[in-house]
């Protein structure tokens, strides 16, 4: 595992009645690796499409989402676990949106208080 991705109660594009947590919808939610993919494909597009194409490029898309993934508490502040390989996938942070923590705002702003 080089990093993980969301994962759980995932909006499928699969017609249902309702999903699982979001009665408002019409989409069925499904957890697991199939639907945690298409996050770190669609990350990985995203950075590989900002610079120019070789297989270089490519190799520095995965250090790139590695080296910004979030670093979860199981991780117990460990760089790489086999269970969360990198952390988790941080697409603001992998685009240089913002600067990879291991905390959200929210945590960070429940902390201050």
């Amino acid at each position: 595992i080089g990093l993980v991705a969301p994962g759980v109660n995932i909006l499928s594009t699969v017609p249902q009645i309702k999903a699982s947590f979001a009665d408002a919808t019409d989409y069925d939610s499904w957890p697991g690796t199939s639907m945690a993919t298409p996050h770190v494909a669609g990350c990985a597009v995203l950075v590989y499409g900002n610079t120019p194409k070789s297989k270089a490029a490519a190799d520095a898309v995965v250090t790139r989402l590695t080296s910004t993934a979030r670093k979860l508490p199981a991780m117990k502040k460990k760089k790489f676990t086999q269970e969360y390989g990198a952390g988790l996938l941080d697409l603001a942070a992998a685009l240089g949106n913002k600067k990879a923590s291991g905390k959200s705002k929210k945590a960070k702003a429940r902390k201050k208080r």
